[in-house]
C-alpha cells in the first residue's frame, strides 16, 4: 500500500514497440523454444537430399509427410564426436538451441539418439550460406545497404544471446544462414557457451578470433563484437582485416600477431580499393570502433552494450539506417529474396556426395553413457 500520490498512464503501441520490437511477444512464455514438436521425428521425416557434411556428420533436407513440411536433420556420428572429444560439447550445444527463441537464432525441433547417431531436427533455413552473397564470381563484395542490412540482423541475434548471457564464439559467413525471407539465422551453437562472467577456452575461426582470445585474458560478449567488425569488413571489401586470402605466405602466428595489435590492413585487391573509396565514413568509423584490441573501450562492450552500436550513425541516421523494429517484424524488404521453387528446394546448396560411414567402430557400454543425456 502506497502513502504518494501515484500518477498512472496508458502505455502506446509506439512506446510498446520500441522497447520489445513486436507486440504479438507480450503474454509468451519465452523459455520454451517455439520450434519444439515432439511429434516431427527422425523417423517420421524423408530424406530428399544431402545440404552439406562436416566432421562429425551430415545435414538433410526432409519431409515430414504428415503436415507436408520441410526441415533439416543433422545426424552426428557418435564414434567421431568421442575421437574429437566432442561428446559433451554436442549436448552443451543441444541444451542451449532449446532455450534459443529468436527467428534470427537457430533453435531445435527435436532430438533423438540410437547406439550410432544423434539426431537434431531444425526448421529449414533454405536460402543457403550468407557467404555464398558475400563474395561469388558476380561480385567481389557486398553493397553498403545489403551489408548494414545483414550486419543488423546478426547484431540483432547475437544481443538475444548476449542478454541470456550465452555467448556464440564462432560468427562467420558459414555459419550464419539466410531464410526465405532474406533474413539472417545464426546456426551451429558448436562453440556456444553459458558465460555469466568471463571464460577462457581457446575457440573460434583463426581469422575473426578476438584479442583477447588470442592472449587468453578472459572473454565474453566482447569476443562477439569484434568477430561482428570483422563480418561487416569482409562484406564490406571482401577481404578479412587481418588476413590476405590471395597470400598463402600469412600464418597462423603472423595472423595472431595482427590481431593482438588491432593493425588491420588496407584492401589490396581493386576491387577491395575501389569499395574502399566508395564506403561511407560511418561505415569505416563503426568498423575502427568494433576492432579496437581494448575491450574497456569497444563499441557494444562498455555499460549501454549493443545500444552504443544500434545508436551509431551508421545504424541510427534517419535516411540510411535501420529500424531494428521493423527488422525484427521482418518488414523491411531483404536485400536478397532467395528463389524457391517448392517448400523441399534444395537449389541454394551445393551438391554434396554421402560419405561411407558404415565401417566406423562400434561404441562400448562406456561410451554410451557418455551420451545419456542428449535426450
Amino acid at each position: 500500500m502506497g502513502t504518494e500520490p501515484v500518477h498512472l498512464r496508458k502505455l502506446s503501441l509506439h512506446d510498446v514497440r520500441n522497447t520489445i520490437y513486436d507486440e504479438l511477444r507480450l503474454g509468451k512464455d519465452y523459455r520454451k523454444n517455439r520450434s519444439h514438436k515432439q511429434d516431427v521425428t527422425k523417423d517420421t521425416l524423408e530424406k530428399k537430399r544431402l545440404l552439406g557434411q562436416g566432421s562429425f556428420g551430415q545435414v538433410w533436407l526432409c519431409r515430414e509427410p504428415k503436415l507436408d513440411e520441410p526441415y533439416a536433420l543433422k545426424i552426428q556420428y557418435k564414434r567421431e564426436l568421442i575421437d574429437q572429444h566432442q561428446a559433451g560439447g554436442v549436448i552443451k550445444e543441444k541444451r542451449i538451441m532449446e532455450k534459443m527463441n529468436h527467428p534470427f537464432v537457430m533453435g531445435i525441433v527435436n532430438s533423438q539418439a540410437d547406439t550410432s547417431c544423434l539426431y537434431m531436427v531444425m526448421d529449414l533455413v533454405p536460402g543457403g550460406e550468407l557467404s555464398s552473397q558475400m563474395r561469388n564470381a558476380d561480385r567481389p563484395n557486398l553493397s553498403e545497404k545489403s551489408a548494414k542490412f545483414y550486419a543488423a540482423c546478426m547484431l540483432e541475434g547475437l544481443s538475444y544471446m548476449h542478454r541470456r548471457d550465452y555467448v556464440y564464439r564462432d560468427l562467420k559467413g558459414e555459419n550464419v544462414m539466410i531464410d526465405r525471407d532474406g533474413y539472417c539465422v545464426i546456426i551451429d551453437l558448436g562453440f556456444a557457451k553459458f558465460v555469466p562472467d568471463k571464460t577462457f577456452t581457446f575457440c573460434g575461426t583463426p581469422i575473426f578470433i578476438a584479442p583477447e582470445v588470442v592472449m587468453n585474458k578472459g572473454h565474453d560478449k566482447s569476443a562477439d563484437i569484434w568477430s561482428l567488425g570483422v563480418m561487416i569488413y569482409e562484406m564490406l571489401f571482401g577481404t578479412n582485416p587481418f588476413f590476405d586470402y590471395n597470400d598463402p605466405t600469412i600464418d597462423q602466428r603472423t595472423l595472431f600477431k595482427r590481431i593482438v595489435k588491432g593493425k588491420f590492413q588496407r584492401p589490396q585487391k581493386q576491387s577491395a580499393i575501389e569499395a574502399y573509396k566508395n564506403v561511407s565514413d560511418d561505415a569505416k568509423d563503426l568498423i575502427k570502433k568494433l576492432l579496437v584490441v581494448d575491450v574497456t573501450k569497444r563499441l557494444g562492450c562498455m555499460s549501454r552494450v549493443d545500444l552504443d552500436i544500434r545508436d551509431h550513425p551508421w545504424f541510427s541516421n534517419p535516411d540510411t539506417g535501420i529500424d531494428f523494429g521493423k527488422l525484427y517484424r521482418k518488414e523491411i524488404i531483404a536485400p536478397w529474396i532467395p528463389t524457391i521453387e517448392s517448400p523441399f528446394d534444395g537449389n541454394n546448396f551445393s551438391v554434396q556426395r554421402e560419405r561411407n560411414k558404415s565401417k566406423l567402430r562400434p561404441l562400448s557400454d562406456r561410451e554410451q553413457k557418455q551420451f545419456e543425456e542428449f535426450c
